[in-house]
């Protein structure tokens, strides 16, 4: 889908983004293309994960969506995945030959 300008990582900011016109914005968001990845969503759930109170009033709520939830958790998972077989991938191996002698 067309897009204005594409902007390069800044500051805080990892990835790459890209400028939209209000049209664009229109387009993508009554878009029939479900598919397409640069399809716009006009509602996102986000879910509380981290809530800091002060004074029994919220002074910073860490919100993380579905979708975000779901990215972290096979990231976590591979991260674990390759560092155990690091650490412990000979013991592992080993434990496996025995099992099987």
């Amino acid at each position: 889908m067309p897009f204005a300008e594409l902007l390069d990582p800044a500051g805080d900011i990892e990835s790459f983004r890209v400028s939209l016109t209000i049209d664009q914005i229109k387009e993508r968001l009554v878009s029939e293309n479900k598919g397409v990845k640069d399809k716009h969503l006009e509602k996102i759930p986000y879910l509380p994960k981290k809530v800091h109170v002060i004074k029994h009033q919220i002074y910073k709520m860490l919100a993380v969506s579905v979708t975000e939830i779901a990215e972290i958790e096979q990231i976590t998972r591979s991260l674990l995945r390759s560092e155990l077989r690091v650490q412990n991938g000979a013991a592992f191996r080993q434990q496996a030959i025995e099992e099987l002698q």
